[in-house]
């Protein structure tokens, strides 16, 4: 259902507007903001981990955050071995 989609802070009516102005985009300013929008959530995991585990260093928290974004079953297949808690 659409109202699943419409976030909480959000009216129905900004949201249509909002979806009107995303489609109008081109595909490559889509991708784009994609793009940008994946490095924000990366950046703001590491961010997490770095303040959970600040012993940890660059490559603790890079694999942390892979651990985090694959998640654990696919993490173990890829670093079994590897110990980086999130």
């Amino acid at each position: 259902m659409i109202d699943d989609l419409i976030p909480g802070d959000t009216t129905p009516d900004a949201f249509v507007e909002q979806m009107r102005a995303f489609a109008r985009l081109s595909t490559e300013k889509r991708a784009a903001m994609s793009a940008q929008m994946s490095d924000n959530l990366r950046a703001i995991i590491e961010s997490g981990i770095r303040q959970r585990h600040p012993d940890y260093d660059e490559r603790t928290v890079q694999l942390a955050t892979i651990r985090c974004m694959l998640g654990e079953k696919l993490f173990r297949q890829v670093y079994p071995d590897v110990n980086a808690e999130p």
